[in-house]
């Protein structure tokens, strides 16, 4: 599920109107914007006149231009889009129903069609579309309830409020601080400002739901047999005892086994904290189990090239959370734009990493998911923190691809190409660029001159300063990268 699945179809384009200006710096043609939407001319005007007008809500922090031919965006410096994102969201009748339904578990179509100010069909066509985007969630609206899992209802709740605004001012938790400092004490640890925020927000989607009537638990109570014994587990559920004794309250057993569930796989823990837990707990349950493997499968790849030890546990430490997320939940809302983000892995790696990327995800489902043939937004989610985490694993290997830069120009031109190619290349991991010296081997140099000759690789400028010749050139560093470590990097998954 997007985010962007809540809006109505010219919302969700004026939004990613927005987003392609601020990923294109700001500034892009009209047709050229046209045709990223995949929307006519004369919506695009539409959309965008409305757009202005809406943004004026905002006081100038945020203006949107356009002339004729150019659309621009411009932002104050303490303003981010994420308000406007937040506000198109919160507007959405989509969103509206599901907040409704946090409120009342069971609740009217007539009251709610009443609530939202629409007929009743248009509401039953609204609940059917959120149908289908909660069917990933293994959710459904149905008979004036939302059905579901209760692990998976609440997992998803979270997911929703805390992208969206997790400093959330309707919903407020009954003094969730001294629950949180019975947790610190009792896993002997101090939570950092954002582990409190998301568990503020965990607490509050906790304490609404533990309100609901003929909760499912069936498919929690079959994944958690295997941590039953969990040491923390254990800490916890006793802490939860303790708590509702004094507070006269009744709570399910499985109540314990959500905690747990949200505490390792919701980036609550520290690197220290799951060092210690990682020293106690079982090693063979399924997501200790993942965990090593795909440990193995990392260090096997880059093999013989080590890794020093605080790298390892860094990169241990969240290999730990992905999975018993992969394991516990189905589906996630995604954030950020992934198609951007694959982008950005081209620019910022001298060699491909995604197909490494999706082997892990594969040998994780195997692992982890009963059905692992499906593909869900979790699992395109997964495979993006595993590429995040080999990006910082690539930034702690020692590997060079040398390239020079010689340029037959004026000094001043040729100073202010080699710092502008020197500043383009060198944001990929393991490249190092320099001026070139004839007495030097280089695995790659970039000259202007056709009629030169090196005794290696060497690549001619087009033109000065072309987005072409950089696209050129990086593609040509993979294949140099590939070409020179073909022998070291381990082809795991042939």
């Amino acid at each position: 599920m997007k985010y962007d699945d809540l809006l109505e179809r010219k919302e969700a384009k004026q939004l990613l109107l927005l987003k392609k200006l601020i990923f294109a710096g700001g500034k892009m043609r009209f047709n050229d914007m046209h045709v990223c939407l995949n929307v006519s001319k004369a919506s695009l005007e539409t959309y965008v006149s409305e757009l202005m007008l809406q943004l004026t809500r905002y006081q100038k922090k945020i203006t949107l231009e356009y002339d004729g031919e150019w659309l621009a965006v411009m932002l104050v410096p303490k303003f981010s889009l994420k308000q406007v994102e937040r506000d198109f969201y919160t507007e959405a009748i989509r969103y509206k129903i599901l907040i409704y339904l946090f409120y009342h578990p069971e609740f009217s179509t007539v009251h709610l069609a009443e609530e939202l100010g629409l007929s009743e069909s248009t509401l039953f066509r609204k609940i059917k579309e959120l149908n289908n985007y909660l069917e990933e969630f293994g959710m459904m609206i149905w008979q004036g309830r939302l059905t579901g899992e209760e692990h998976q209802i609440r997992y998803f709740y979270f997911q929703l409020i805390w992208c969206i605004d997790h400093n959330f001012k309707e919903i407020t938790c009954d003094n969730p601080h001294d629950f949180i400092c019975l947790l610190e004490e009792k896993l002997v640890t101090s939570l950092c400002k954002e582990s409190v925020e998301r568990l503020h927000v965990w607490l509050t989607v906790c304490n609404q739901r533990a309100l609901c009537k003929n909760k499912r638990y069936c498919q929690l109570r079959k994944l958690f047999k295997p941590f039953e014994m969990d040491l923390m587990y254990l800490n916890i559920r006793q802490l939860l005892k303790d708590y509702t004794a004094q507070n006269a309250l009744i709570l399910d057993d499985e109540e314990a086994m959500m905690q747990f569930i949200f505490i390792i796989s919701m980036s609550i823990l520290s690197e220290e904290d799951v060092e210690n837990y990682i020293s106690i707990r079982s090693k063979y349950t399924p997501t200790a189990l993942t965990d090593k493997v795909i440990l193995d499968s990392i260090l096997q790849y880059y093999a013989p090239l080590t890794l020093s030890k605080d790298a390892q546990n860094k990169m241990f430490y969240h290999l730990f959370q992905n999975h018993p997320r992969l394991y516990f939940f189905k589906g996630d809302i995604e954030i950020h734009s992934t198609s951007h983000l694959w982008e950005l892995e081209e620019s910022l790696s001298s060699h491909s990493i995604k197909k490494l990327s999706n082997f892990l995800l594969q040998t994780a489902k195997r692992h982890l998911v009963k059905d692992s043939s499906v593909c869900t937004s979790l699992d395109q989610l997964t495979e993006l923190k595993y590429l995040s985490i080999l990006m910082l694993v690539d930034r702690q290997i020692n590997r060079n691809v040398n390239i020079a830069v010689d340029l037959n120009m004026t000094s001043l031109f040729k100073e202010m190409t080699i710092q502008m190619i020197k500043l383009q290349l060198d944001s990929l991991n393991g490249v190092t660029c320099q001026v070139y010296q004839a007495d030097t081997e280089y695995d790659l140099v970039i000259t202007n001159e056709q009629d030169y000759e090196y005794s290696n690789s060497y690549y001619v400028l087009s033109e000065l300063g072309t987005s072409y010749d950089i696209k050129q050139l990086k593609q040509l560093i993979r294949k140099i990268y590939s070409e020179k470590y073909i022998s070291i990097l381990t082809t795991i998954y042939e």
